[in-house]
């Protein structure tokens, strides 16, 4: 190429190039309005260094409720309103959930850890996701112990030295928060880890706000500069490793506690027991509990520091709270109890959010997509700011912002019900955030405030300090604040003085009646297990000055069983006999909704209190005779669905901690405890080369589909689960242990095959074991219109007539169902074959429903652990809903019935649209050999020659009046397979019995007449008061 070629190339190169420069800095055509720009900058020359939230308010008192900022090839969204903020945070969250990159806040200073500036990935919606499991309304109960314990340290601390209250505010949030996430006491300003935190906080905050950090951030090319040249890097690492190992030290801290039993309750044990579930990094662990501890000292320290300053520019509210906490208090400590009857103390706490909120502009959005609103263009990638200095300024929506005014608030809301509220003007503040990064642990907040400002208020007066130049009092300037990513007013002068020598005399004693609970070092004195009775019953919140230790009065009046007796009686005499690591739980504890679940709650037990033992030991001693007025349900899943549950009403025995596994020297047998569940224990065979027979669904436990039978994949070969016991370890109604096999107890063997919830708790149980033959399994699913129904049936009635299903097919389940991404107006065909052995051999069989043209279908080849994925019986299934169903047993499917079940479907979906998401009818068949092989008489379940089992099932939407509309379908349902079947009786699988009436003894247990009478005659031996009588009872209450 010619050098003159070569310049005619390259001029249109460089204009084109001038020409997008000189589009740098300018406001695109259609963006939301603001200030002028220059070119290349934009705006960023009028970003003040300092009170950035004063001139962000200016900006939206010229603009409106949104505008843009153009930062050199960058753009910012400013949203003023509640109702922008309603609009696009809350109701657009998936554009605007993400977060704008911050090299310097999570690049350095985090290694891309930190959960505050994480984008919207799967990273981040897994801590979301943890955080919500932990910090959730029931964990914010969880904590009221250390709230009402840090706040009376703290008054303390304001009675020994006021002068250092910012300290104190400090120490209380900062103690508060390294409890609930390490479980450990910050029991001073000068504790080590205190200062190397807030050192870290302090300073990284200074920096994440710095302008060089904003340079980096809109321009990364300059992040190549290497870390000497860049002292904001080099020191950013720096900072990073200290963090990091500050944050692993209390995270590894509190792991070493739980496995030596001296950790107490807090976000990190939690932690360490979801990391099992979900397989993330230590470092992940140590950054989330690390996150939440800057997030929720800082936040709360600074709204408590901005409270007292209020307080001493406005000395007529001071006054005004102090006159309803002494009307409603009088002498004594105020509590969370009192919290519905001090209004004015709750609009405080709420005043004191929306006048000084701490993040003066937010946290940063970023935009995920391209969104107009308002008519205005909002580009993807733009930085959008929640303004919420002018949110919480603006006086149409507070007028006189400036003025501390708690009557604006007239209401009792939470902060989480304002958040929620869809009338965006009733919302009260924007602290904690917006949409789907709102803060999840306002409700903790929300208690910590109430607390310390109701208790700061009714021990102590906040007087003007008097100038010794002037004479004249000094008023604080609540516009002198600090600078940085979070906004604390500057150090003011304050007098801070006991109200009285009576109110002095009470803080004194509170804490020194607190402080018993304590150690020589300042820690809780108490076990874990200790901890969690009182994190239940909440006692500590109602310790009142110079009272003993009392139970709280909504616990005094709430009886266990029908007998009356008190939930406390249980802690009391049954707590201290447990093993180290057992809990009680009642409703206010962060794992009671998870523990209670259920798969079906249609007709739910009253849970009234759980216990979860952490040895088999602890078993006899919970139904010992002791407790023999206290009734009791033993749960390892919660997936039993029948509605006789519905007459329970009491204690809840949680068999979750005992799932241990052990496989027999001659690899003939294994123990699994009682608690053992599928989902770990087929992989924990197959991991070791054996396999068993099992329940088919991942959620179910190992030993309640045994003791009803116990259909699985693998019972043409190797018979029912129940079939495979070879031993029990059994605690019985009185308490007492005892062995059941074939050579000891021998009839009650025979019993808990087949009705064994009926007898006793299966503590631990042996089962034979089989070697694994073979390396995956083959699946085949196929989706069929409707008009394939006869000719699907017509196959699986040759290939599973009589049970005789080839014994390597081990299963075949199906459903119809309206699948909209498929066919929205009619139902479909869904079945799924599962086959132990090659795709070869599998296919040879299902060639008849290749011939089916399919909609379509799916194949391959997996290892067994993985075929319950395959066959949507996986852990996903383990859903808690309010379920319509009936079921039914069959021995082959009657083709014309089946058709007429379509019809009947289809008719009520257009009948009852609410139902038809979740309407079903399902269909099982089992290759039965190794059932049938199995004398009937041997065992107590009596459907050896059932080989099909059908049932109904919807969702009964909660508060929806289509209750008695779903029971119907699925009584009609169920008559209608039977007409099909007429000459054989009602048979119903007790592990899928509803506890609808037309559901006979003799449907579940057996027509033959010695059946009964020989499980009633051994009831009447084994638990003569009927203790075992809620699940499928034999003898009913």
């Amino acid at each position: 190429m010619s050098f003159s070629a070569g310049v005619y190339l390259f001029i249109p190169v460089l204009i084109l190039g001038l020409w997008r420069l000189s589009k740098v800095g300018r406001r695109p055509a259609g963006y939301p309005p603001g200030p002028p720009t220059l070119p290349i900058v934009g705006n960023l020359h009028q970003i003040p260094t300092q009170k950035r939230h004063i001139q962000f308010q200016k900006w939206a008192n010229e603009y409106g409720p949104i505008y843009s900022l153009i930062l050199g090839t960058k753009v910012m969204i400013v949203l003023n309103s509640d109702q922008t903020v309603k609009d696009l945070v809350d109701k657009r969250g998936g554009i605007y959930s993400s977060r704008p990159e911050s090299y310097i806040g999570q690049d350095v200073l985090s290694g891309g850890y930190r959960i505050l500036f994480m984008p919207d990935n799967e990273v981040w919606k897994m801590a979301r996701k943890l955080v919500h499991r932990i910090l959730g309304v029931t964990a914010a109960r969880s904590y009221i112990p250390y709230q009402d314990l840090e706040s009376k340290a703290m008054l303390f601390d304001f009675l020994k030295s006021p002068n250092d209250f910012i300290d104190h505010l400090r120490r209380y949030t900062a103690s508060l928060t390294t409890q609930i996430t390490f479980g450990s006491r910050t029991t001073s300003i000068h504790d080590e880890r205190f200062k190397e935190a807030f050192e870290i906080f302090d300073r990284s905050s200074e920096m994440i706000g710095s302008r060089t950090a904003a340079l980096l951030d809109l321009v990364p090319a300059l992040r190549r500069i290497p870390d000497f040249l860049m002292p904001i890097k080099k020191e950013g690492r720096k900072i990073h490793e200290r963090e990091l190992s500050l944050f692993c030290g209390l995270y590894f801290a509190a792991k070493k506690g739980l496995n030596d039993g001296s950790a107490k309750p807090c976000v990190c044990v939690d932690l360490v027991k979801l990391q099992k579930e979900e397989g993330f990094s230590d470092t992940f662990a140590s950054y989330l509990s690390g996150s939440l501890l800057q997030a929720g000292s800082e936040t709360t320290a600074s709204i408590l520091i901005g409270f007292v300053q209020a307080m001493v520019i406005f000395p007529n509210v001071a006054k005004a709270a102090q006159e309803e906490l002494d009307r409603v208090c009088g002498d004594r400590l105020p509590t969370l109890e009192d919290m519905p009857d001090l209004p004015y103390i709750h609009a405080c706490m709420k005043e004191s959010l929306r006048w000084m909120p701490g993040f003066m502009l937010g946290i940063p959005h970023a935009t995920a997509q391209h969104d107009s609103y308002l008519g205005y263009h909002i580009p993807k990638g733009a930085t959008v700011i929640i303004n919420v200095w002018a949110i919480h300024n603006d006086p149409k929506r507070h007028p006189s912002p400036r003025q501390f005014n708690p009557m604006r608030y007239n209401d009792q809301q939470t902060s989480i019900e304002a958040a929620n509220n869809p009338d965006p003007t009733k919302r009260d503040h924007y602290v904690f955030g917006a949409g789907r990064r709102r803060c999840q642990g306002m409700h903790i907040a929300d208690r910590s405030l109430f607390l310390a400002i109701s208790r700061l208020l009714w021990a102590f007066d906040f007087d003007r300090v008097v100038s010794s130049e002037t004479g004249r009092d000094i008023v604080p300037d609540a516009e002198d604040v600090t600078e940085g990513i979070m906004s604390i007013p500057s150090p003011f002068p304050v007098r801070i003085v006991p109200r009285s020598t009576k109110r002095a005399e009470a803080v004194a004693a509170a804490w020194s009646q607190a402080a018993d609970l304590l150690d020589e070092h300042g820690q809780w004195k108490l076990t874990m297990m200790t901890l969690r009775f009182i994190f239940s019953f909440t006692l500590l919140a109602t310790l009142a000055v110079g009272s003993p230790l009392s139970i709280p009065s909504y616990f005094q009046s709430d009886h266990l069983t029908r007998r009356e007796v008190p939930v406390f009686q249980i802690q009391q005499e049954l707590g201290t006999l447990l093993s180290e690591n057992s809990l009680i739980l009642l409703p206010s504890n962060p794992l009671w909704l998870e523990t209670t679940k259920r798969w079906n709650t249609m007709a739910p037990p009253d849970i009234r209190v759980v216990v979860q033992p952490a040895n088999e030991v602890d078993i006899p001693k919970i139904v010992s005779p002791c407790f023999t007025d206290i009734n009791f349900l033993v749960v390892s899943r919660g997936h039993g669905l029948t509605k006789s549950l519905g007459a329970f009403k009491g204690m809840q025995i949680d068999m979750k901690q005992l799932r241990s596994m052990d496989i027999s020297r001659d690899g003939k047998s294994a123990w699994f405890q009682g608690g053992a569940y599928a989902y770990e224990v087929i992989p924990f065979l197959w991991d070791r080369g054996y396999v068993a027979s099992t329940g088919s669904n991942q959620c179910v436990g190992l030993t309640g589909p045994a003791l009803g039978g116990g259909h699985g994949r693998y019972e043409g070969l190797y018979g029912l689960a129940g079939d495979n016991i070879i031993e029990m370890k059994v605690v019985l109604a009185d308490g007492s242990k005892i062995t059941v096999s074939e050579k000891s107890n021998k009839d009650l063997f025979w019993a808990m095959r087949g009705a064994g919830h009926n007898f006793g708790i299966v503590t631990n149980l042996k089962i034979r074991i089989y070697p694994a033959k073979i390396k995956t399994w083959h699946y085949h699913n196929y989706y069929w219109s409707q008009d394939k129904l006869e000719r699907v049936f017509r196959e699986l009635n040759k290939l599973q007539d009589d049970g005789k299903t080839p014994p390597l097919l081990g299963v075949v389940f199906g459903q119809i169902y309206i699948d909209p991404s498929i066919m929205p107006d009619e139902a479909i065909l869904w079945f799924t074959f599962a086959y132990a052995g090659p795709d070869s051999e599998a296919e040879r069989l299902l060639r008849p429903f290749n011939a089916i043209d399919a909609i379509k279908d799916e194949m391959g080849d997996v290892p067994y652990p993985e075929i319950p994925v395959r066959q949507n019986t996986d852990i996903s299934n383990c859903i808690s809903a309010r379920f319509s169903l009936a079921s039914v047993m069959l021995q082959t499917w009657n083709i014309t019935t089946e058709r007429a079940l379509y019809n009947h479907f289809m008719r009520n979906v257009a009948l009852y649209p609410d139902l038809a998401a979740t309407a079903r009818l399902y269909y099982e068949g089992y290759a039965h050999q190794g059932v049938q092989a199995v004398d009937s008489a041997s065992t107590a379940y009596p459907h050896r020659d059932e080989c099909h089992i059908a049932f109904f099932a919807t969702v009964v939407p909660e508060g929806s009046n289509l209750l008695d509309p779903a029971e119907k379908w699925a009584r009609e349902a169920r008559d209608m397979w039977y007409a099909g079947a007429p000459t054989r009786k009602p048979a119903t699988y007790v592990n899928y019995a509803s506890g609808n009436k037309y559901e006979s003894l003799k449907s579940i247990y057996g027509y033959e007449s010695w059946r009964l009478a020989r499980l009633q005659k051994l009831k009447a031996k084994y638990d003569p008061k009927n203790r075992f009588g809620f699940y499928v009872p034999i003898i009913s209450n």
